[in-house]
């Protein structure tokens, strides 16, 4: 948000008589500390464009001109194959379960998610013979830390290269059984595409029901679907913090995941 907003008051204040509209805004409406004074981003935009309605209400009611457009991800859910279709193209085998990993768009996500996250990849691969995992890379560079680092916690993983990622995203999705994931944008898209889903991120207790200091927000949930932004008749899997995972413990909880039988695309019930 930082830097955007930087340059906007900028160029209102060198050039004012410019319109300045602002397409997908900072998401300050869900994780804003206090609620006193006026968010920075009103006093240089001449409007905002929302693609969350809660978004839109936040800053209207702040006096922004604000108009809510809706998420642009809605625009790609034509172009899902079959899940049939899809598992073929994959080559995967009947019966067999796709597990897919998002853990990083961001370099420093590879350092701090990934290890746990692969480390529960391997404990279902190993609770379950069979289940094909894949990772689409956020990035080239992130291929081999990708490889190393899933090759080191046992995993048998196929690393989608970043330049094909984004190409196969809705073969994956359609493929799919469940996802392990950061918090972020995959959330509404896999929520979107009817993906079952785990997400994980390693957060500050502070942020999620500390005591600490009573101005910080709490924030029993991570992800944009608890926020405000479920998609109708779409579900996250495990969207409440869990409280191993804030400081640094486990992404599961004792007793682990149970496999689902061949062909059925669902989760075991929490322990």
């Amino acid at each position: 948000m930082g830097a955007n907003v930087n340059l906007g008051v900028k160029v209102k204040r060198r050039l004012p008589g410019t319109p300045i509209l602002y397409y997908i805004a900072p998401q300050e409406w869900a994780f804003r500390v206090g609620e006193g004074g006026t968010t920075r981003l009103i006093g240089f935009t001449d409007r905002i464009l929302a693609i969350f309605p809660e978004e839109a209400r936040f800053y209207g009611s702040r006096g922004a001109d604000v108009t809510w457009v809706g998420h642009p991800l809605i625009d790609t859910l034509s172009r899902q194959p079959s899940r049939d279709e899809a598992r073929a193209a994959l080559g995967l085998q009947p019966g067999q379960r796709l597990l897919l990993l998002f853990p990083a768009s961001r370099q420093q996500e590879l350092r701090y998610l990934l290890p746990t996250l692969a480390q529960a990849a391997a404990e279902l691969q190993r609770r379950c013979p069979g289940l094909q995992v894949m990772v689409p890379a956020g990035q080239a560079s992130f291929e081999p830390v990708l490889r190393d680092l899933l090759e080191q916690a046992g995993v048998q993983a196929r690393v989608i290269p970043a330049a094909e990622a984004d190409g196969l995203r809705p073969v994956l999705c359609a493929a799919a059984d469940l996802a392990l994931n950061k918090s972020g944008t995959v959330n509404l898209e896999l929520a979107l595409r009817g993906v079952p889903q785990v997400v994980a991120y390693r957060v500050s207790p502070h942020g999620l029901g500390g005591q600490d200091d009573p101005a910080l927000p709490r924030r029993p949930h991570l992800t944009g679907e608890s926020r405000g932004g479920r998609a109708p008749g779409a579900g996250v899997a495990a969207g409440r913090a869990h409280p191993g995972f804030r400081g640094g413990g486990g992404l599961a909880p004792a007793g682990g995941p149970r496999c689902a039988p061949a062909g059925e695309r669902r989760l075991p019930p929490p322990a």
